[in-house]
């Protein structure tokens, strides 16, 4: 290859070409799918080798590859076609698609400083100054020698002089972890055999490698060798001390004891199922439709086990980081060190050892979160996404992927099975089993003899408030909080709202206090006693007096996790409250760390937002109860009823998954919204037939295609423009071509401003979205850099 052309590694999402770069023959066994390191304007950036450019321009002068990254090709023919697909159907640039398969989306930076050339002479004494100071103190940045008088100018003259010369310092963002290594050498083998060698630990160390071993420090410490023995031998010459990498496993300390539980004739039917499709590289969907409890985790340890026997790999999807320790505990119980975890908690030097381990095939089965989708595999051969209808597994920034049809594509590329498993299908999936796109699986009994699903009630909140009740517990949980504590079980309780209380309120004149930054209230957090924006992250403590009128009568309103967790610890003695939110789980093991000592009965109450509702599986919890169940219904968006059904559907099926039976209770103040009253039947069928009514007639998904264009400006107006001439010229293309396409809009975002930016939308619906697509893939909106596009977006506000 002597020319290629390479994507440039920048988030920009206006640079949709390519840029060809000669190849030095240094580097001449460079070929597509490497990482390089390339001259971009002033910067020395990151690229990636797409292809051979066969017919370069050559009118002008190109620029060389710089340097290497890596040893091998990253990108392999699968990543490359999937960055592609990525790129089209999202309507990004080809670089965003491929970053995605990069831990932490970058492998280097680059800074670019400026040498002195020796013996130069003619410099004005302001060039002279500062080519003496470089001299002096080294290469300096170009910042560096803004920030110094006059710096800015004398260093344009030294460079129209040829007196400096621009070079980079390149530092790997990914630092791969080594450890020391020792070998025997001949003359080690020539002293042992002349009796040579003295003192047990050099004999036992030159015994230990001789019989062939490559021992790292720590493994020779572990036999009793000292560091200081090992020293003196090779000082000798007859070890050999080198370095080899080491793979970090996050998770190498966890240990679970394997369960082989009994299957269910419908598990077996499910299991062969898919394994049959695998042995035959038959790339269908699979939805495995289980109510809460029935053993849908059991069905993907089992076809692991015939996909590893096989040997092939398998990758295992959950939505979110709360739920990754529950089913790596299992699948390590069954699988050991086989097993991989990625998750945005690990640093992308630890997520790189995790790629490295699947793309070598020392690791067979990946656990990850959305972005494990892009992790390289040595041999797929089965694709597993738990609990797919969380909306978690839809990237809100650009590309605004969907891990779903990330893993669909992946599957059809290697011929392998997709298992979708939910207790709550995504509305669009299960339409798609209906019409037999997808293959159904049902599982519609709990796995465990003697488990049954719970008894749901609904609490109407509006008679608790008329019967005096303005505590955060309905009488009827406070009594069942308070058998549970008697009885020794465990509860969860559920509030989808963290932080003390949701707004704060000046009682005179009506204002809450609001973020500066965004057009959101300001959330108080009583723990740290500031009041927080949940969006961009400002702080600012309870003011005294209101800033509006000045009047001292400041008051807290809503209730958070926060709030709750004081108001059922007063109300209910004996509870021993534990809170599981975003706010207790910053650290890496954070979640998992929270769930064990719950598991241990180290607190008999586990509270928190929609995280203590998904996957967990805790024989003692007899209760749960959620605090405000009809909260979702209230957003202004065609998703909110399937969120809000799943939601509760989920929490429920949290109860009575041990020997004594479970028991619900909902608060609501709309107890007999009918969503509420199905989710407490747990009747996914009527729900599932009365949303797709509703959504058929009002043209919505899955009967259409939806696109959401969001355009970003400091100013409304000029965001308001913008919007409003995008719409026109569809309008247009509209008419010129009689393509059918609704278009609504523009309007505010349901947070309208960001910190500091205001955001405007337009949605468009079309039956056929491709055309829409490649309208605006050659339009002007392609190329601007405040203009976004959500190709089927998850809220359409």
């Amino acid at each position: 290859m002597e020319y290629a052309k390479v994507a440039i590694n920048l988030p920009a999402k206006n640079i949709f070409r390519q840029f060809t770069y000669h190849v030095p023959q240094a580097l001449d066994f460079l070929g597509q799918g490497w990482r390089v390191v390339v001259p971009f304007g002033q910067q020395l950036l990151e690229g990636f080798i797409v292809e051979e450019d066969r017919s370069p321009d050559l009118s002008r002068e190109l620029k060389d590859i710089a340097d290497v990254v890596g040893t091998e090709p990253w990108f392999d023919s699968e990543m490359l076609a999937t960055a592609y697909w990525l790129s089209q159907y999202y309507l990004c640039t080809l670089a965003e698609a491929l970053r995605l398969f990069i831990p932490g989306r970058k492998s280097l930076a680059a800074v670019g400083k400026y040498v002195p050339v020796p013996e130069v002479a003619g410099l004005t004494p302001e060039e002279q100054e500062l080519y003496d100071f470089l001299t002096l103190k080294g290469p300096q940045s170009r910042r560096a020698i803004r920030n110094l008088s006059g710096g800015e100018t004398a260093l344009k003259g030294l460079i129209a002089q040829k007196a400096v010369v621009l070079s980079y310092d390149v530092k790997y963002k990914l630092r791969e972890k080594t450890e020391r290594t020792f070998t025997a050498t001949p003359e080690g083998l020539a002293a042992r055999e002349n009796g040579e060698v003295r003192g047990k630990s050099q004999l036992a160390a030159l015994d230990f490698l001789l019989s062939g071993n490559t021992a790292s420090a720590g493994e020779l410490e572990g036999k009793g060798i000292s560091s200081a023995v090992l020293r003196n031998l090779v000082q000798k010459g007859w070890l050999l001390e080198g370095r080899r990498r080491v793979l970090r496993d996050s998770y190498q300390g966890l240990e679970a004891r394997k369960e082989t539980l009994e299957l269910t004739e419908e598990q077996q039917a499910a299991i062969q199922a898919v394994d049959r499709a695998r042995e035959n590289r038959d790339p269908r969907t699979f939805l495995l439709q289980g109510i809460t409890g029935s053993g849908k985790t059991e069905v993907y340890l089992r076809l692991t086990d015939r996909a590893l026997r096989a040997g092939q790999q398998v990758m295992v999807l959950v939505p979110e980081i709360a739920l990754t320790g529950q089913i790596v505990k299992r699948f390590k119980a069954w699988f050991g060190a086989g097993v991989a975890v990625a998750h945005s908690r690990l640093s992308p030097s630890e997520r790189g050892d995790v790629w490295s381990r699947m793309r070598s095939g020392q690791a067979r089965v990946l656990i990850g979160v959305r972005s494990a989708v892009f992790c390289p595999f040595a041999d797929l051969g089965l694709i597993l996404m738990d609990e797919e209808h969380e909306g978690t597994y839809k990237q809100e920034e650009r590309p605004s992927y969907h891990a779903r049809l990330v893993a669909q594509y992946r599957a059809h590329y290697r011929k392998v099975p997709v298992v979708l498993g939910s207790a709550t299908p995504d509305l669009e999936s299960y339409y798609l089993a209906e019409q037999g796109v997808y293959t159904r699986l049902r599982l519609t009994h709990r796995a465990k003899t003697g488990s049954h699903l719970p008894q749901v009630s609904i609490v109407d909140m509006r008679e608790e408030l008329r019967q005096g009740n303005r505590t955060v517990l309905s009488e009827a949980l406070r009594r069942k909080l308070e058998d549970v504590v008697k009885n020794g079980e465990q509860a969860i309780v559920l509030l989808n709202r963290r932080g003390f209380s949701t707004f704060v309120l000046c009682r005179d004149c009506g204002e809450s206090l609001s973020c500066p930054n965004c057009a959101v209230s300001l959330v108080y957090h009583a723990r740290e006693q500031l009041m927080e924006c949940h969006y961009c992250g400002h702080t600012e403590p309870v003011p005294t007096k209101c800033p509006y009128c000045g009047s001292p009568r400041i008051r807290f309103f809503g209730t958070g996790t926060e709030k709750a967790e004081r108001e059922i610890r007063d109300l209910c003695p004996g509870v021993r409250p534990l809170r599981m939110d975003q706010d207790s789980t910053s650290g890496k093991f954070a979640h998992e760390q929270i769930l064990q000592a719950f598991r241990r009965g180290d607190y008999n109450v586990l509270l928190g937002t929609q995280m203590v509702a998904k996957g967990h599986d805790i024989p003692n919890v007899t209760l749960v109860g959620v605090l405000s169940a009809d909260s979702q219904l209230n957003l202004p968006d065609f998703r909110s009823g399937e969120r809000c059904f799943a939601l509760l559907t989920q929490a429920a099926g949290r109860a009575g998954r041990g020997e004594k039976p479970g028991q619900v209770i909902f608060q609501a103040y709309d107890a007999e919204n009918p969503i509420l009253q199905m989710a407490a039947r747990q009747d996914y069928e009527g729900f599932a037939e009365r949303e797709l009514a509703q959504r058929k007639e009002l043209g919505y998904p899955p009967f259409t295609r939806m696109l959401k264009v969001t355009v970003h400006h400091k100013r409304e107006e000029e965001a308001l423009a913008t919007a409003q001439k995008l719409v026109n010229a569809l309008e247009a293309w509209q008419l010129e071509t009689g393509h059918p396409l609704e278009i609504l809009g523009p309007f505010p975002a349901i947070v309208a401003k960001v910190n500091q930016i205001y955001r405007i939308n337009v949605l468009l619906k079309s039956p056929r979205m491709k055309p829409v697509k490649d309208w605006l893939r050659q339009s002007e909106y392609r190329n601007m850099a405040n203009v976004y596009f959500d190709v089927d977006p998850m809220s359409v506000v």
